[in-house]
């Protein structure tokens, strides 16, 4: 799998972290939006999905495991502990109180720096995933074919490490505890499922009173008139074809595709495009 990259730098800023603002919470989740819609595009970065079959159906060696029965009830699930998850990180997803003081927790900027969002941001993108059938966690007995899933938390919490840490599938999956394949699956359809299900809600033009608010920063700003600001985000692409780098390696020396972003003075983003074009032409 390709190693990914964003710059987001020139329009982003990092929020209180003990803040309740909802304002605040929407303009992070726009964000997250934001970098989904750069990996589910038609363009920029491809990521491989491939696992190994045999002939039976069953996939990476495992041995097939029952269905139906009083065996299969004797199968235990996996739960978070009792998995291979990364010790560190199950605390943090499990045993975060809301007092940081308390011991053997993690503060909200250590949160922060493992998934790139807050707490609060994160159990919203959590809970919505959750709600679509195709991301549901499946038990022994609820109906559904095969053995249990691996638990939903654990594979969102592996892709926002991901796009945070810019993390291998193989390294982020050690780390939430879900296998590289599982990643390999999951990191490109709950990309396009945030892009189609997700962006509208959070970007979109300002209108109103909060167009007139925008507009008035700007003026205070010495430009009247004006409504948003664009800059050039890279996204590295790692599997470039050799015969195309000459037009996408420009100033960050390896190839990339460039997305004009739109955003407000609060670093709030308006617009996210769907075309890209070579990093190579990010002056132009």
């Amino acid at each position: 799998m390709p190693r990914c990259a964003l710059w987001l730098d020139d329009f982003y800023q990092c929020e209180d972290e003990d803040s309740d603002d909802e304002d605040e919470r929407r303009r992070v989740r726009q964000r997250i939006i934001a970098r989904a819609m750069f990996f589910s595009g038609d363009e920029g970065v491809t990521l491989d999905a491939q696992q190994t079959m045999h002939t039976d159906g069953r996939s990476s060696g495992k041995a097939r495991q029952p269905r139906f029965g009083d065996l299969a009830s004797e199968q235990k699930h996996l739960q978070w502990r009792h998995s291979s998850l990364n010790k560190q990180w199950k605390l943090l997803l499990h045993e975060m109180a809301d007092d940081t003081r308390v011991k053997g927790t993690w503060s909200s900027i250590e949160f922060r720096k493992c998934f790139g969002i807050s707490r609060p941001v994160f159990d919203i993108l959590y809970v919505e995933t959750g709600k679509d059938k195709k991301f549901k966690d499946s038990q022994w007995h609820d109906g559904t074919r095969g053995i249990p899933s691996q638990p939903l938390i654990q594979k969102v919490a592996g892709a926002m490490s991901m796009l945070t840490n810019d993390l291998t599938a193989k390294i982020a999956g050690q780390l939430s505890g879900v296998g590289k394949s599982t990643m390999q699956a999951f990191f490109p359809k709950w990309m396009l499922w945030l892009r189609e299900t997700q962006s509208l809600k959070h970007i979109y033009l300002p209108e109103g009173a909060h167009l007139r608010k925008t507009m008035m920063c700007y003026a205070k700003l010495g430009f009247p008139g004006a409504m948003c600001s664009t800059d050039g985000v890279h996204v590295l692409w790692a599997k470039c074809p050799s015969a195309w780098k000459w037009i996408h390696i420009g100033e960050k020396k390896s190839p990339s595709r460039v997305y004009n972003i739109s955003v407000g003075p609060n670093t709030e983003i308006f617009y996210v495009p769907d075309a890209s074009f070579p990093g190579a032409h990010s002056l132009l």
